[in-house]
């Protein structure tokens, strides 16, 4: 994950300039002072002792920036990125950061880093993001070792090196870095650049999932589940997964799903079981939608409907789901949910048994003419190769 842009408000001088009025700060802006430019466009940036005027704070950031005040040229970069107080520029925010990036603010550093990387305002380049990110990083700022390790990790812009990529993590980790500190307990669960420790995996993905990691509380949800790191703990392993789930984290969402609807951790509870794995269901996941399917077709957790059972189940079938395929076959041959259509249940039925389900198709074929059968098995084909190209 890349993070980028966050507003740097310098602690060096403001609280002195901070103290004088707006009027003092106008008068001396006026005068060409940038210090007083900068600091007066950070009052009107926040609303401080005025009411909060964008365009006033961009017209102040912009003297101080022409004068070479760093800071002003980070904010100012900022403003064109955001598009506040001007219309969005990206080319201009890239070249207001170089030029404080230049001066060797950290953060300005850090966000050329990402604009190289994503090619935002100038033609992508990995091996300048990667040279940016490291600039940042050894002046300690966090959010560049976070991203400077994912290159060494993935092999961007210099040689893969997971060495390298678990040490970075570390130090942003250590700095308290939520993202990085729940990689980091991934890169000691997988032993990748460090020996494998699901103690020290359980304890940093613990550290980001209690500043609100959704996918730490994913982690450690399971991690408690399995007893991974630390005892078994269901009742733990629930609480976790459930402030996960109401992050919107899919996977969360299905496993809180599954916990009711097994009664792990919780009561068992149909109708809770059913809620959950429709929110991950309706985030795409194939299995929940699956599920969801045969909640529907059952009438478990909540009222039998064949229709939104057909459609749950053509859903899950879409992303490949092979049991999918195999019940939406038997659907409209029987027309449970749809019309009946033999072509359709062979076709579903042929797909089905290409991705590895036990199917006897002669069940099939006995309604269908020579002519429907091959038709269905053009319709398999056009589905498998539009399948094979996602």
């Amino acid at each position: 994950m890349l993070r980028l842009f966050r507003f740097f408000f310098p602690r060096t001088s403001g609280n002195r300039v901070f103290a004088q009025t707006l009027e003092e700060l106008t008068m001396s802006a006026e005068k060409g002072g940038a210090e007083s430019q900068y600091n007066l466009a950070l009052k009107y940036y926040n609303g401080e002792g005025t009411p909060q005027n964008l365009k006033k704070a961009f017209a102040w950031f912009q003297k101080s920036a022409d004068q070479g005040d760093a800071n002003a040229q980070y904010n100012l970069a900022v403003m064109y990125h955001r598009g506040e107080g001007t219309p969005q520029n990206l080319k201009k925010a890239f070249a207001w950061f170089q030029k404080s990036a230049e001066q060797g603010v950290a953060q300005a550093q850090s966000n050329l880093a990402v604009m190289y990387e994503r090619g935002e305002g100038t033609p992508k380049n990995l091996n300048q993001a990667f040279a940016w990110y490291q600039k940042s990083a050894e002046q300690g700022d966090a959010a560049a070792q976070y991203n400077l390790a994912g290159m060494y990790y993935r092999g961007e812009g210099t040689p893969k090196n997971l060495n390298q990529a678990f040490a970075w993590t570390q130090k942003s980790a250590e700095q308290g870095d939520a993202d990085a500190q729940n990689i980091l307990g991934e890169m000691y669960y997988k032993g990748e650049g460090t020996p494998k420790n699901l103690k020290k995996s359980f304890s940093w993905v613990q550290k980001s999932a209690e500043q609100g990691n959704a996918e730490a509380q994913n982690i450690l949800g399971g991690m408690y589940y399995k007893g991974e790191g630390t005892s078994q703990n269901l009742n733990k392993s629930f609480s976790w997964l459930q402030k996960s789930a109401e992050q919107g984290n899919a996977e969360a969402q299905f496993k809180l799903a599954g916990r009711y609807h097994r009664g792990e951790g919780t009561p068992k509870n149909l109708n809770e079981a059913f809620a959950w794995f429709q929110k991950s269901a309706e985030q795409g996941d194939a299995t929940a939608q699956f599920i969801l399917g045969a909640m529907y077709y059952d009438g478990e957790g909540t009222p039998k409907n064949l229709n939104e059972s057909f459609a749950w189940f053509q859903k899950s079938a879409e992303q490949g789901n092979a049991e999918a395929q195999n019940i939406l076959g038997a659907m409209y041959d029987n027309g449970e949910g749809t019309p009946k259509n033999y072509i359709l249940a062979y076709k579903h039925g042929v797909i089905a048994k290409a991705l590895g389900e036990e199917i006897d198709l002669q069940i099939y074929e006995k309604n269908l003419s020579p002519s429907g059968m091959m038709e269905a098995q053009q319709l398999a084909q056009d589905w498998w190769e539009s399948y094979q190209k996602r």
